[in-house]
C-alpha cells in the first residue's frame, strides 16, 4: 500500500512540473510579442517660445570723475616744497622744546598738529603766557618768547617761497579749559587787550563775574577763558610774523582763534582727566585741559608733471587705464607722482558758513581775515582734537 501511495505522489509531482514548465515556456514565447506592442504616447503640447533675455543698459561709467581723479594724481607738490616745510616744522619743535609734540593730520605732510603740555603754558584760571624769553635766530638772535620765534619760523618759510612754492599759510589756534569755575569778582577771562588786538567783539559783551554769581555763571566765564588762552598764543605768533599793528590785513595767511571751553575734557573717555585719572565730576581741575593746540596747514602751489598718459580717449577703459598708470607711477616714485597731493587735508574751505554749523554754546571763534566765501573746517578741527560738540 505504501508503495502505491508513493507512486501516486511521484506522479502528481511530475504532472505539476510539466504544467509549470509549459506555463514558463508560454510566457517566454509571449514576451517578444508583448514587447513590440505600441506604447500610447501622451497628447502633443504646443512648444512655448523662449523669451529673449532682457537687454542690459550700457553703463559707460563716470568717465569725467575718473579723469578728474587722474588729473589730481598728476598734479603734485614739488618735493622741494615738502622738504622745506618739514625743515621749518623741525625748527618749530626745536624752539618749543620737549614740552610740545608734533604730529601730522591724517598723514598729510603739509598739515600738522602741535600739542603742548599745560606746564609750558597756563596757570589755573589764567590766560597769560610765561614771560620766559630765548634767542631766536630767525629774528637776528633777538630775545623773544618761544611763540614769537615760532611765528618768525613760519614767516621765514613763507617768504622764502618767492618762487611760488606756497600760496597760503593757515593757522588754527585752539584753547581749552578744565572744569574749575572762575572766581567771583574775577575779570581774568575778559582779556580785553586781546579782544582789541584781534578786533573781536563777542555778543553779548563779556563782563566780570559778579560777587554773587552761581557756579553756572562762573562756568560760562570759564569757557570765555579758553578763547583768551588761544588768543594769547595767537598774538605771540602774529608778532613773530611781523603783524604787530596790522593783524587784520594778512595777505595769503589765514588765522582762526578758537575757544572750545571744557569740551575737550568732557569728550575724554568717561570724562577722565589723563594726568590724575579722575573724572571731571569727581575732580574739577585738570592740567591737561589747560592748554592750546596749534593746527598748521601749508597750502602749496602745485605743478603738473610733464608725464601724461600714453593712451588717449574718452571711453571708460582708457580712463581707468590712465588712472591706474598714474597710481603705479606714484607708487614707484616716478616723475608723474613726485611729491605730495596738494589738497589732501584742508584746514579752511572754499565755502560760506552754514547756519547748521553754528558754534555750540560756550565756543568762541574769531577769523582773520573775515571772508564770506571761506570758513574754518570745524569738523576737521574737532576730529583732529577728538572733541565732541557737547
Amino acid at each position: 500500500m505504501n508503495r502505491v501511495n508513493q507512486s501516486q505522489s511521484r506522479g502528481s509531482r511530475a504532472v505539476k512540473q510539466r504544467v509549470g514548465l509549459q506555463t514558463l515556456l508560454l510566457a517566454v514565447a509571449c514576451f517578444p510579442a508583448c514587447a513590440h506592442q505600441a506604447y500610447p504616447a501622451p497628447a502633443p503640447r504646443p512648444i512655448e517660445a523662449n523669451d529673449k533675455p532682457a537687454a542690459i543698459a550700457d553703463d559707460p561709467g563716470d568717465v569725467p570723475q575718473v579723469q578728474g581723479m587722474e588729473n589730481r594724481c598728476r598734479v603734485r607738490l614739488s618735493s622741494e616744497t615738502a622738504k622745506a616745510s618739514l625743515a621749518a616744522l623741525d625748527r618749530v619743535h626745536e624752539v618749543l622744546g620737549a614740552s610740545c609734540n608734533l604730529e601730522t593730520v591724517d598723514h598729510d605732510p603739509m598739515h600738522w598738529l602741535l600739542r603742548c603740555r599745560s606746564d609750558a603754558l597756563f596757570e589755573s584760571g589764567r590766560y597769560e603766557l610765561s614771560s620766559k624769553k630765548q634767542s631766536c635766530a630767525e629774528l637776528q638772535n633777538k630775545s623773544v618768547t618761544p611763540w614769537e620765534c615760532v611765528g618768525a619760523v613760519l614767516e621765514k618759510l613763507f617768504k622764502s617761497s618767492d618762487a611760488g612754492a606756497l600760496r597760503r599759510l593757515s593757522l588754527a589756534v585752539v584753547g581749552h579749559v578744565d572744569m574749575q569755575p572762575i572766581n567771583p569778582r574775577s575779570d581774568s577771562h575778559l582779556c580785553l587787550a586781546l579782544q582789541s588786538y584781534f578786533g573781536y567783539e563777542p555778543e553779548p559783551a563779556w563782563v566780570p563775574v559778579p560777587a554773587e554769581a552761581q557756579e553756572q555763571e562762573r562756568q560760562y566765564a570759564n569757557n570765555q577763558l579758553a578763547w583768551c588762552r588761544a588768543a594769547s598764543v595767537a598774538e605771540q605768533i602774529s608778532i613773530g610774523m611781523g603783524r604787530t599793528n596790522d593783524v587784520k590785513s594778512w595777505a595769503n595767511r589765514e588765522l582762526a582763534v578758537l575757544g572750545l571751553g571744557t569740551s575737550w575734557l568732557r569728550s575724554q573717555p568717561d570724562g577722565v582727566c589723563p594726568n590724575h585719572g579722575q573724572s571731571w565730576q569727581e575732580r574739577k581741575d585738570c592740567a591737561d585741559a589747560r592748554r592750546v593746540d596749534l593746527l598748521i596747514r601749508f597750502e602749496p602751489r602745485v605743478e603738473t608733471a610733464q608725464s601724461t598718459c600714453d593712451v588717449q580717449g574718452d571711453d571708460p577703459a582708457t580712463a581707468l587705464y590712465c588712472l591706474q598708470q598714474c597710481s603705479e607711477q606714484v607708487a614707484v616714485g616716478s616723475s608723474a607722482g613726485s611729491g605730495t597731493s596738494a589738497e589732501s587735508v584742508p584746514l579752511f574751505l572754499d565755502a560760506p558758513a552754514k547756519k547748521s554749523e553754528a558754534l555750540p554754546d560756550g565756543w568762541y571763534l574769531k577769523r582773520l581775515p573775515e571772508s564770506p566765501d571761506r570758513r574754518l573746517d570745524l569738523d576737521r578741527v574737532c576730529d583732529t582734537l577728538s572733541v565732541k560738540r557737547l
